[in-house]
């Protein structure tokens, strides 16, 4: 194991433990945190990048550092996640303060796929050789992501981090945390999606749970012939004209209509101008135009989706 110094700043794995600040139904597990160090300023690290130099106080007492610093995590916490972060070191009490923030993106288990914010805030000692050594390390979620979890991390393991050959660090550590029921009862903010009439699908950066209610209401207009039909809306042409060219498992729809799926390999189901439904599976919604051949297509339909947990 190394010990990192105030200049060569360990602060990469510091969001591996959270804790649920709400009474909900815990889960306790074990997450894999895996992070390197990228200081934003120059403090004699030697980058090849052109930085800013850290700043230090005229006394040369106060040293002031940046950074963003990339993680991934596995367990209970999957996924990737940046920590943008200032550490302020004082030489003369041989003590240290930092804070930032810390974006999650990834899966937690039980709770969903999305992101989470967290407020970042740690204090500490230096010992003789100038290496940090943690006594508080906390982070605090924070309204602004999407993923339904209300979480504090208490994480004093990053004083036993290992280092990797590749220079990363590596820590374990145990993990709890809830769900946030409260949010999970509530709708969704809609989102609003263009679905070009010449894309066959468009992802709508939205996931889906079994048994998430769907509500989908759309308007603009497509035509499946640019120049030769007359555009339609998200019901499609109809009296069956040009059914011959509709995807498989939508022969009967109209075509050119709406349509969807979950997941890149789902069946594809009819939306229309409105739907409401339960997903049957878990997925990423897409969108699209039930044609098995766009390229001569011409207009866009837009597509308001709520989705209710």
């Amino acid at each position: 194991m190394k010990k990192r110094t105030v200049t060569g700043i360990l602060v990469g794995g510091l969001m591996a433990a959270v804790v649920p600040i709400v009474a909900a139904a815990q889960t306790e597990g074990e997450i894999t945190l895996t992070y390197s160090e990228n200081m934003t300023c120059d403090s004699g690290q030697g980058s090849a990048m052109a930085l800013p130099a850290c700043e230090m106080s005229e006394d040369g007492t106060v040293l002031d550092l940046t950074f963003v610093n990339p993680q991934t995590r596995s367990g209970a916490f999957d996924g990737h996640s940046v920590l943008y972060g200032w550490l302020e070191g004082n030489l003369a009490e041989g003590t240290f303060e930092a804070g930032g923030t810390t974006f999650f993106s990834g899966e937690v288990e039980g709770c969903g796929s999305g992101t989470v914010y967290f407020d970042w805030v740690a204090s500490g000692v230096l010992d003789e050789s100038g290496a940090l050594i943690w006594e508080t390390n906390t982070l605090t979620s924070v309204p602004g992501g999407t993923l339904p979890v209300t979480a504090t991390t208490v994480e004093l393991g990053a004083n036993d981090a290992v280092q990797n050959d590749d220079g990363s660090f590596t820590m374990i550590s145990p993990v709890t945390y809830s769900c946030d029921a409260a949010v999970l009862g509530q709708s969704s903010a809609p989102v609003t999606v263009v679905v070009p009439g010449t894309d066959q699908w468009t992802d709508t950066g939205i996931d889906l749970k079994i048994d998430d209610t769907v509500s989908i209401e759309a308007d603009g207009e497509v035509t499946p012939s640019a120049g030769g039909v007359p555009l339609h809306g998200p019901d499609g042409v109809p009296d069956g004209r040009g059914q011959q060219y509709n995807l498989e498992g939508l022969e009967e729809a109209n075509h050119n209509s709406l349509i969807g799926r979950i997941g890149e390999d789902g069946a594809p189901f009819q939306v229309g101008s409105q739907l409401q439904s339960k997903a049957d599976t878990d997925g990423r919604l897409f969108l699209g135009v039930n044609d098995v051949g766009v390229a001569n297509n011409a207009g866009e339909f837009t597509a308001t989706v709520t989705v209710n947990p």
